[in-house]
């Protein structure tokens, strides 16, 4: 049979949740302006391939994903290592 856990540690679990919801809303806004503001760059100084709109709107979707995605394993390189 599963012990019920206290309500207090349901609270900080959902809180947690929503931190870390909020958190990855606000590096994937930062994200996206890097990647858009790096590829209108990027246009006008690289190849003529990337003036294609499929390829712009593959890397503006593609891109702030993974720099999230190195940004958390970066946070959690961090947090495990002081921890330790």
């Amino acid at each position: 049979m599963r012990k019920n856990r206290p309500a207090n540690q349901k609270v900080a679990g959902r809180g947690f949740v929503i931190v870390s919801c909020l958190v990855a809303c606000g590096l994937l806004i930062v994200n996206g302006s890097f990647v858009s503001s790096f590829y209108q760059w990027l246009q006008t100084v690289g190849p003529e391939i990337l003036k294609d709109a499929r390829i712009a709107q593959a890397s503006l979707f593609v891109f702030p994903l993974l720099l999230l995605l190195i940004e958390l394993l970066i946070w959690d390189l961090i947090t495990t290592r002081r921890r330790a």
